[in-house]
């Protein structure tokens, strides 16, 4: 990991600024110790996709939910205004 972070400095020196690369590079240096955190505890996973498969069905309800209070609404609107 420590070879992979020195290349990913030396490769952000030679990309310019505003590129896409150069973006994607900014991210990780600047998150390195929170994306390197599981190689120092092996019960840390390294991808967290249970936690959003946990959280899923909460925001696509708070989505539908929107939804369906404002067709409620609409509804209501016009039998006032009928």
């Amino acid at each position: 990991m420590d070879a992979l972070h020195a290349w990913m400095i030396a490769q952000r020196l030679l990309v310019h600024d505003g590129s896409a690369i150069a973006k994607a590079l900014d991210y990780s240096l600047k998150r390195w110790t929170v994306l390197s955190r599981y190689l120092d505890d092996g019960v840390v996973p390294i991808e967290n996709n249970w936690a959003e498969n946990q959280i899923r069905p909460w925001a696509l309800g708070r989505k539908n939910w929107l939804c369906v209070s404002r067709r409620r609404r609409h509804d209501d609107d016009m039998k006032t205004a009928a």
